[in-house]
């Protein structure tokens, strides 16, 4: 049974996941290591999809994975098959979402409203810009300040714009959380 839970028994997993409760990573960082590149290498091969696509669904998948053991809704029982199966479904669910917004309708308005901020909160802004990796900070600037499309930036750097466009999405939520965790007193 071991061989399908990720090389653990059922205690073990059991331990790993309280601890992982009480911050410790161990059992995160074990899935990483035990199954992630194999989930890569099973989905790239089932489903014919490129390795960026196969990295973004493991990944969104791997945080999913990590976020429904903290509550309690994954049992020990075939853990990797369930692992794969939510990457694989992550991939599909991810298609159909960048399917769903290539074409932009020509008459559709754009409203471009200006963010206020305050003088501080320009500052924290600042703070959590720096805190961004230079990758980061260079695909922000060239698609939000020079407005190049992601096909372009994905097509120069020989990747595909679904890749692109979840990169886009993780800087995204990585400065959303930087600055937020610079607002707390």
């Amino acid at each position: 049974m071991e061989d399908k839970n990720f090389g653990l028994t059922e205690a073990t997993f059991q331990n790993m996941v309280n601890d992982l409760k009480s911050g410790k990573e161990e059992l995160f960082e074990h899935i990483f290591l035990s199954q992630f590149e194999k989930s890569i290498a099973f989905i790239k091969g089932r489903y014919k999809m490129t390795q960026g696509q196969a990295y973004d669904a493991c990944m969104d998948s791997l945080i999913e994975f990590r976020r429904c053991l903290l509550l309690d809704k994954i049992a020990y029982g075939n853990l990797n098959y369930l692992f794969t199966k939510m990457a694989s479904q992550r991939f599909f669910k991810n298609v159909k979402k960048d399917n769903a917004y290539d074409e932009m309708p020509e008459n559709m308005e754009i409203v471009d409203d200006e963010m206020i901020l305050y003088s501080d909160e320009k500052i924290i802004l600042e703070k959590a810009w720096a805190r961004l990796g230079q990758n980061c900070q260079d695909l922000l600037k060239k698609y939000y300040y020079l407005n190049i499309k992601l096909k372009i930036l994905a097509e120069q750097d020989s990747k595909k714009p679904e890749s692109i466009r979840k990169q886009k999405q993780r800087c995204l939520n990585t400065l959303r959380i930087n600055f937020q965790s610079l607002m707390k007193p």
